[in-house]
């Protein structure tokens, strides 16, 4: 019994015999014909070169968006670059008991609201004008693992309504300000913090 393999190719041997005869005797184009994209010189999607730049401590993250750039140094400092003035960097403190380090940091697309997640399960804000990060009390207790920024906001002052995903599986809606005499950041018990409830089952997978 012929095996599925040999007939394919036989199949093969046979279309490309059938193919060739038909160039030989091809005499000229029906129209104008195409170019193979292939034989066009490809031009690379990223490039990669050397900058004059030696950071102070040993890097451990970097979040970049809308020609922002942030890095988070193993001194808990955050590095923060305008890319259009790459010459003027801004350094931030986050405030840390003794061995805390950062656990993820997020960056929404403007460029201009980040949250920090720790390692001891402290959580900060900071806005792109402020150098003051700012603890997001309600969330004490929680790694954040993902964050749903509101792609349609474009206010300096405030996330506007995101999501928060947190490692406990909880999913948490919140809007961050940053200013100074907000109530979220006081610790007041009116706090927008709600907590989401999903519409799938546990061995379902959601997309966030």
């Amino acid at each position: 019994m012929t095996s599925i393999l040999d007939q394919y190719e036989a199949d093969s041997a046979r279309t490309t015999g059938t193919t060739f005869s038909a160039q030989m005797s091809y005499q000229e184009p029906i129209g104008a014909g195409f170019i193979d994209a292939r034989l066009t010189e490809e031009q690379p999607i990223f490039t990669k070169k050397k900058v004059n730049f030696k950071p102070p401590d040993q890097l451990t993250h970097l979040v970049v968006s809308n020609n922002f750039l942030v890095m988070a140094m193993s001194s808990n400092i955050l590095l923060r670059l305008d890319l259009e003035h790459p010459d003027q960097p801004d350094e931030v403190e986050l405030p840390r008991a003794l061995d805390d380090k950062v656990y993820k940091i997020f960056l929404d697309p403007t460029g201009r609201h980040m949250i920090i997640s720790m390692n001891s399960m402290e959580s900060y804000y900071l806005s792109r004008n402020s150098k003051k990060p700012k603890a997001i009390t309600k969330l004490k207790g929680h790694h954040i693992d993902s964050v749903g920024w509101n792609w349609q906001n474009a206010n300096n002052n405030t996330t506007s309504a995101i999501l928060i995903g947190t490692s406990k599986g909880i999913i948490y809606e919140t809007e961050l300000t940053a200013n100074e005499d907000s109530k979220f950041f006081q610790g007041s018990l009116d706090q927008y913090l709600k907590q989401l409830k999903l519409a799938c089952k546990p061995h379902e997978v959601s997309i966030f």
